[in-house]
């Protein structure tokens, strides 16, 4: 037993406190405890006997006390000052009191204490009761230990967060939700919400909250703040309570979102360009479906084609601005041809009004800004593509931009098909070059491309591939083939790449966006249109590959020992049927490691023994030594050639792919 319960000796004997205090002592539900004028206890009753763990008749206050090892509800020792029956010797009363004691036993029980002074049956001292309140105290401290969790956890959430009650006032708002609604804490507290909330970025929302809690369902939407230039998405979830709302700034979505429905709808009309010019030879026809779709997709309040006639220009083919079909530009007069002549890439004036020059341009044809790109085959400058627009200064992105330039070389070559009546061929594989994206460095890793149109082939076919980063930091590794050949399946290579696209950028997982993909191919697109794809997504820093491969030729994966191995977990093909389970496997590629993809074209190939098949590369692939992905594909296509002596039989896409060292962290 701890030495502070040992009893040096009985020095009180219990004393008679009279029958009515007695009377009183044994039948009370709370313990009671008696002291005498000396501090030392004189009655101790069994409910106080149980409440202590013992019998401390005859214990004087102090070492009672510091037996007890008295402390308070922040778990502080009971200062000498404090103590209840202190406090009641010197007249003042104390109330329920908490007070965790440490008893015998060694365990730690909580207890409501009151104290009075007294002087009752010819004792006069201090009357202390007591009541097991341990449960009771337990729970509050738990509840308020959740209550102090919860709202940590509130104030770390990247939402705001409003909590109402059921009548409407605030109960609680976070540090976020301060920021966005502009109101302090304070003067939103305990106030009414509709009405502290007028005003604020919040009221879009307020009509959906007062719904929501009149119906108790749950409701959401997004919302434009002028007042901030953000997207706000808000949801709000009832209950007998009242309600509690999150919002959370969505505008890098949204701009994402708008980026890639632009990119759509330009690529939309690219597509019905090109189908134009597939189907179209005469020069006027093509020009005109040129230009005013350009224009509308562009918002363009004007447009027109400037082109070299005899010894000048003229620009023609105009819409949006005078109803003519041609008008004199002398090459001289502007010196804004001669710079679209010299430009690479597309011309773009955000404010004519700064100059001379400019401004004549603006009046005379009722325009504030112009974009302009130019035309030419080869070396051969042909005139340009010019559009005016109203508004300045001109916001002209890299998706406008971009569009500007793909059109410009699909109207070049309808320019040259109309004039030199050149074959389908010529348009339908230019279009198809068009679609693969530019190579160019991503960082962090290392790539190599290849795209070879069949020369025995009529049509050109729907092999491509895309390399992307994504907006989670990964890269996407995609690669495809359109069954069908020409530009219906060029057309449906745009469509498949842009979908999928548009679903990695949202987050989804490979399989997730592959689904997606093929239930949009599949409701959209003509029955005999369907793709073989595969999809990966690569952690630049672990090598960490998930990809997704419906129905497309497993990917190889060489080792830097050697070895190759095949990616053959394996899903339908995309648009064929509706539904359909898509799987998703795991590699990951150490430093050294390249993976290497490809269409049909290379494995179908036809040799004087065969189709080359998908031994023979594996075999190649396997022998091959060390070589850097950038080279890796012409290093295939060579064997190919070599075996189809020359020949190709269909389109070929090739896709390799190592991690740079420099961002790759090694596990070993």
């Amino acid at each position: 037993m701890d030495t502070a319960w040992v009893r040096i000796g009985r020095t009180v004997e219990p004393a008679a406190a009279g029958p009515a205090l007695d009377a009183v002592c044994d039948t009370v539900v709370d313990g009671v405890v008696l002291f005498g004028k000396d501090g030392v206890v004189r009655r101790v009753n069994a409910h106080a006997v149980e409440h202590l763990g013992f019998d401390a008749t005859g214990w004087n206050r102090a070492d009672l006390e510091r037996a007890l090892e008295m402390r308070d509800e922040n778990g502080r020792p009971l200062e000498p000052d404090h103590s209840p029956i202190v406090r009641a010797q010197h007249g003042d009363e104390t109330r329920d009191l908490h007070v965790q004691i440490r008893r015998p036993d060694g365990v730690r029980r909580w207890i409501g204490v009151s104290a009075t002074s007294m002087q009752e049956d010819g004792i006069s001292g201090v009357a202390l009761v007591t009541r097991e309140i341990t449960e009771r105290v337990e729970l509050t401290l738990l509840l308020r230990e959740s209550e102090r969790r919860l709202r940590t956890v509130l104030e770390r959430i990247t939402d705001g967060f409003v909590a109402i009650d059921v009548n409407g006032r605030v109960e609680y708002v976070n540090d976020v939700a301060e920021r966005v609604l502009g109101r302090t804490r304070d003067s939103l507290l305990g106030r009414d919400a509709w009405s502290v909330l007028a005003g604020s970025p919040a009221v879009p929302f307020l009509d959906q909250w007062k719904r929501a809690l009149r119906e108790q369902v749950p409701v959401a939407s997004e919302e434009y703040v002028p007042a901030l230039d953000i997207w706000i998405e808000g949801r709000a979830f009832a209950s007998p309570d009242g309600l509690t709302a999150y919002f959370s700034d969505v505008s890098d979505r949204r701009r994402e979102q708008e980026r890639l429905r632009r990119a759509q709808v330009l690529d939309e009309a690219l597509s019905r360009i090109n189908e134009a010019i597939d189907t179209e030879l005469d020069f006027d026809s093509i020009m005109t479906t040129v230009v005013v779709e350009a224009a509308r997709v562009l918002g363009a309040a004007g447009a027109g084609v400037v082109l070299g006639e005899g010894r000048g220009w003229v620009l023609r083919y105009l819409v949006g601005a005078q109803d003519v079909s041609a008008l004199p530009v002398p090459v001289a007069k502007y010196e804004l041809v001669d710079a679209m002549a010299r430009a690479d890439q597309p011309v773009v004036v955000g404010d004519l009004r700064t100059t001379a020059e400019g401004q004549e341009i603006a009046e005379r044809y009722a325009i504030n800004s112009l974009a302009a790109v130019r035309l030419g085959v080869r070396d051969e400058f042909l005139g340009a593509l010019v559009f005016g627009f109203a508004e300045a200064p001109l916001e002209f992105g890299p998706e406008r931009r971009a569009f500007l330039e793909r059109l410009s070389g699909v109207v070049a070559l309808g320019l040259e098909n109309a004039r030199r009546l050149s074959a389908e061929r010529d348009v339908a594989e230019t279009l198809q070059k068009a679609l693969l994206p530019t190579t160019r460095c991503v960082e962090g890793i290392r790539l190599g491309t290849l795209y070879q149109a069949a020369k025995d082939s009529g049509r050109v076919g729907g092999d491509f591939y895309d390399v992307f980063e994504t907006a989670g930091g990964r890269v996407a590794l995609v690669i495809g083939d359109i069954a069908g050949k020409g530009l219906r399946a060029a057309t449906a290579t745009s469509f498949v790449k842009n979908t999928l696209r548009a679903y990695i950028e949202e987050g989804h997982a490979p399989s997730s966006a592959v689904a997606a993909t093929n239930s949009v191919m599949f409701e959209e697109s003509p029955p005999e249109t369907f793709a073989t794809l595969f999809l990966g997504l690569l952690d630049r820093a672990t090598g960490e590959l998930v990809y997704c491969s419906a129905g497309h030729p497993p990917p190889l994966l060489k080792r830097t020992n050697g070895g190759v191995l095949r990616l053959d977990v394996a899903s339908p093909l995309v648009g064929a049927f509706p539904g359909g389970s898509f799987l998703e496997g795991h590699a990951r590629l150490a430093e050294g490691d390249l993976l290497f993809l490809y269409t049909d074209g290379v494995t179908e190939a036809r040799c004087a023994s065969g189709m080359l098949g998908d031994e023979a590369l594996f075999t190649f692939l396997e022998s091959m030594p060390p070589t850097p992905p950038q080279d890796v594909p012409d290093a295939v296509f060579a064997f190919v050639m070599e075996c189809t002596e020359g020949r190709l039989s269909d389109d070929v896409a090739l896709l390799s792919v190592s991690i740079d060292p420099a961002t790759h962290t090694r596990f070993d």
